[in-house]
């Protein structure tokens, strides 16, 4: 995944960002509306384009938990109803995708770290 916002500037929630998503092999460009806090919560709340009448409000919260590290708390919540399918079985769909990205980030933030 990755994220195209403004470089010359800070971000402010309420914002429309893009956003790549590797689907099948392909590239995927989709805006989303970014909800966003410094040194707190970033994401976005809104329809999934694929799945009109399901809404997901996906967040990561950030936690300073030592003086030099700083934890990531990915949430996803679906709200709504589209008859392919449950909410649930999204979730299910979702979650080993989720839980490859968190990873690729953990390595991608920490190959970035400083070296002291």
């Amino acid at each position: 995944m990755e994220f195209y916002a403004p470089k010359d500037r800070k971000l402010e929630s309420g914002e429309e960002i893009d956003v790549v998503y590797k689907v099948n092999g392909e590239n995927q460009l989709i805006p989303h509306i970014i909800l966003f806090a410094e040194n707190e919560y970033y994401g976005w709340s809104d329809t999934i384009a694929v799945l009109p009448g399901i809404i997901d409000k996906h967040l990561y919260k950030v936690e300073e938990y030592a003086e030099t590290k700083t934890r990531f708390i990915q949430s996803d919540e679906f709200k709504g109803f589209n008859s392919n399918i449950s909410n649930i079985d999204l979730a299910r769909y979702v979650l080993p995708q989720y839980l490859t990205f968190n990873r690729e980030l953990k390595l991608e933030v920490e190959r970035r770290k400083p070296k002291n």
